[in-house]
């Protein structure tokens, strides 16, 4: 990777400035985005790097690991604006997250009208949840928004015999919760066999308590018709 251009100059933005955060980013591209409030000079970029134009207020970029990136809320707006639906959403998710104030972004939203991608970036926006904590969650998020059923809550909170347990999603009244099973789930902090085994504790605490499961992953986003219909065969056995 090369951008001959000085730091003062330009800075890492969109999905590049998110993964440079250490945000996750959905489908992640080998290319590389700077943003630049001057228009740069023909061949003063390298082949997989794409340059954008935009104004860079000091305000909206920092060092982050020693390079110069555009601010937290900067770099959530642009990857709203640019990505798909649901990448946008897993990066606003990790940005209100880390910090980043919903009113914030609403202020930048503001200064954005007329703009392209800004009408995803209102969507997005309306429909971010801090609560998620993982990329999978958001997704999932997504998808069950589309759909017109009883929408569950978020990370909820069931107390068992051995504490307080957090569910993905769940219906509280119905007693089902919804988990995503993705890898990184149990990759984070602890070996995966004590994680697998802590959950499946968990878990059977909360079906003595008389709750069931449905348990998801990415292959299971991808049908949404019979993702709906097992949810739905879950309510109504919950009845």
């Amino acid at each position: 990777m090369a951008v001959r251009a000085s730091p003062s100059r330009y800075a890492y933005s969109h999905a590049t400035a998110a993964r440079l955060r250490g945000w996750a980013v959905l489908h992640p591209e080998p290319l590389i985005h700077v943003t630049s409030s001057a228009r740069p000079g023909q061949g003063q970029h390298a082949p997989d790097v794409v340059a954008h134009t935009a104004p860079l207020p000091a305000d909206q970029i920092e060092v982050v690991s020693g390079v110069v990136v555009t601010s937290a809320c900067r770099t959530a707006v642009d990857c709203a604006r640019s990505l798909t639906f649901s990448g946008g959403m897993v990066v606003m998710d990790q940005a209100l997250r880390s910090g980043v104030r919903h009113q914030e972004v609403l202020d930048a939203t503001h200064q954005l009208v007329g703009h392209r991608g800004v009408v995803q970036l209102r969507r997005i926006l309306d429909g971010a949840d801090a609560r998620s904590e993982s990329p999978g969650e958001s997704c999932t998020r997504v998808v069950l928004g589309r759909m017109n059923i009883e929408q569950p809550t978020p990370q909820l909170e069931v107390w068992t015999a051995r504490g307080m347990r957090r569910l993905d999603f769940g219906w509280e009244a119905k007693k089902l919760a919804l988990e995503f099973d993705g890898s990184s789930k149990y990759f984070d902090f602890k070996p995966t066999a004590q994680a697998l085994v802590e959950e499946r504790q968990r878990e059977k605490l909360l079906m003595e308590q008389g709750w069931s499961f449905i348990r998801i992953s990415w292959r299971d986003l991808q049908d949404e018709s019979a993702l709906k219909q097992r949810i739905l065969a879950g309510l109504r056995r919950s009845r």
